[in-house]
């Protein structure tokens, strides 16, 4: 019996939907997703990261080929790399002026 699967498209269009566009601004604090590492990888990880831009998320990646995802000091450091920190604190400090 060959396991039910559908499109990437469609599968992206469904997390954006259910997490992205709801269960974040709703106060959910973060979402993960694991995606395969196959010749799908690359454009499903390119349409979740499109989506979350789209709703002015911040998107970051883990690949376990290359972090030791099972270490959580190494995975926060990786993670961590990649927030941009000084653009987050400017927009935070200008929300609070305005008020």
């Amino acid at each position: 019996m060959t396991p039910a699967s559908i499109p990437i498209g469609q599968w992206v269009e469904v997390l954006d939907r259910e997490y992205l566009s709801e269960f974040i601004p709703d106060g959910g604090a973060s979402v993960k997703f694991a995606v395969p590492l196959d010749a799908d990888a690359q454009p499903t990880i390119s349409r979740l990261r499109q989506a979350a831009a789209t709703r002015d998320l911040l998107f970051l990646e883990a690949n376990a080929a290359m972090v030791k995802l099972h270490m959580i000091d190494q995975l926060f450091f990786h993670l961590s790399g990649q927030v941009p920190w000084d653009r987050l604190a400017r927009a935070q400090l200008f929300r609070l002026a305005s008020r």
